[in-house]
This record gives structure tokens, sequence and C-alpha cells, in this order.
């Protein structure tokens, strides 16, 4: 795992070489997250996006198991130490979709949400949340490189949070 913390624009890069590496920054990333905290996941078809939320839910005591891309059901609600909701947006049509399954009551929740495929509701995006883009590195079918930056106060103090951990344990597995 590199890292390239030095951005100008607020934005952080990680670059991943395995799904395992991916899948510890998630982890990391949830070790993190408080009540009410929004992370939104954007990315193409096999980023990595499911990969990241199943760390990150781990992390937040979710049996690995349980944890499923919602594709299909929109949103699933698993019972860790908080509340967490994972949502997945790729087969909505639009944000009238996202009124209609009433996901303010998601994004705004007493636990932590996690929305795959975010950038079909730009526009519903609130004043707060956590960012991460998610690329294939061209020529390596395994590497990965990992956009995160913040909106609002509380997660612009959790990515700097993140940051520092992730340079705490750049050099050492992750996994561990």
């Amino acid at each position: 795992m590199v890292t390239n913390t030095g951005s100008s624009t607020g934005t952080h890069t990680i670059f991943t070489a395995a799904a395992h590496e991916t899948h510890s920054i998630g982890a990391l990333l949830g070790g993190l997250l408080e009540p009410g905290d929004l992370v939104l996941l954007v990315g193409p078809l096999g980023a990595g996006k499911t990969v990241i939320a199943k760390g990150l839910f781990r992390a937040l005591g979710v049996r690995e198991e349980e944890i499923t891309s919602p594709t299909f059901i929109i949103v699933n609600a698993y019972q860790g130490e908080l509340a967490c909701y994972h949502m997945d947006l790729y087969r909505l049509d639009g944000e009238v979709d996202l009124f209609e399954l009433g996901y303010e009551d998601y994004f705004f929740s007493d636990g932590v949400c996690v929305v795959e495929w975010a950038d079909r509701a730009r526009g519903l995006w609130p004043q707060e949340y956590l960012l991460v883009t998610i690329h294939h590195e061209s020529g390596d079918d395994q590497r990965r490189s990992l956009a995160i930056s913040a909106r609002g106060k509380r997660h612009a103090a959790l990515l700097k949070h993140f940051i520092e951990q992730v340079r705490e344990t750049e050099g050492t597995d992750l996994d561990q």
C-alpha cells in the first residue's frame, strides 16, 4: 500500500495492490466511524466498492458472511456496534427512486450509512460526507487508487484521523 497525501485539494489518494489491502483500508476507516457518518463510494463496476464496504462493516462488528452487496434490494441493514446501512444505487433510475425509498432515513440516521454508486444521486448528497472514489489502475487488474475527500467539519476531522492512521500503518501488513 502506498499513499499520496500531499494534495493541496484536500483529496488524499491511497493505492492498494490487492483486494485484501482494499478490504483492510475499509476496516481501518470503519474503526473510526461514529453515529451519523455517511460514506459515499463511487467507481466503475468491479472497482472494489463492496470490498471496502465489507471491511468497513466488519470493523463495526458485523459478521463478514452477513455483508452482501444490496444491488437488487437497494438497502441492507446490519447490526454491529452501531446500526449499519449499506445502500447500492446501481439499479435506481434516478433521484426520484431515492425519495420513494426514504433515503433521508439512512443518510441522516444515528447509524453509519455506506452508499455504493453514490454518483447516481449526486444532487441529494448532504452537507457532510466522506467520498471515496475508486479506480482500477491501468495494466494491473488488482491495483486500485482510492481518492478520498471530505465535506463538512466532522468528516474533514474523520479524514484527517484516517490519513494519520494510514500513515502509521504504512509499511505494515494491515491484516494483522
